[in-house]
């Protein structure tokens, strides 16, 4: 997408364009010469409450709730006395759960769910 819009900008005639890490960068943008603009990607990401409900089952009379989502690979790294006292704490629950795979959607990627619930 970056190069898609970089190159875009590339085309427009009478632009003085710059390459960076960003975006890109339009030189002397103003008659003095004396202004750049630079253009960076702002990105409106949704919240993991939403993106994530199909999984955590969130309901609005608990007093609190927390869900952790973690691929299952990266949990099976943990250390085996942190995962038996996250077992051991009351109003824990585990279960392996599968999500979308944010690369490709059509994939489902290995998870637990960690959900601790105060009523």
């Amino acid at each position: 997408m970056k190069n898609d819009i970089s190159e875009t900008i590339n085309e427009i005639p009478d632009i003085e364009f710059s390459e960076t890490k960003e975006i890109g960068r339009v030189n002397n943008v103003d008659p003095l010469k004396i202004t750049n603009l630079r253009i960076r990607g702002m990105w409106l990401l949704k919240q993991p409450y939403t993106v994530f409900d199909y999984v955590h089952n969130y309901t609005n009379n608990k007093k609190f709730q927390l869900f952790a989502i973690i691929p299952t690979d990266k949990y099976d790294e943990f250390p085996q006395i942190s995962k038996e006292r996250i077992n051991q704490v009351a109003n824990i629950e585990t279960s392996d759960i599968r999500v979308n795979n944010p690369d490709n959607p059509v994939d489902l990627i290995n998870c637990k769910l960690i959900k601790y619930v105060i009523d």
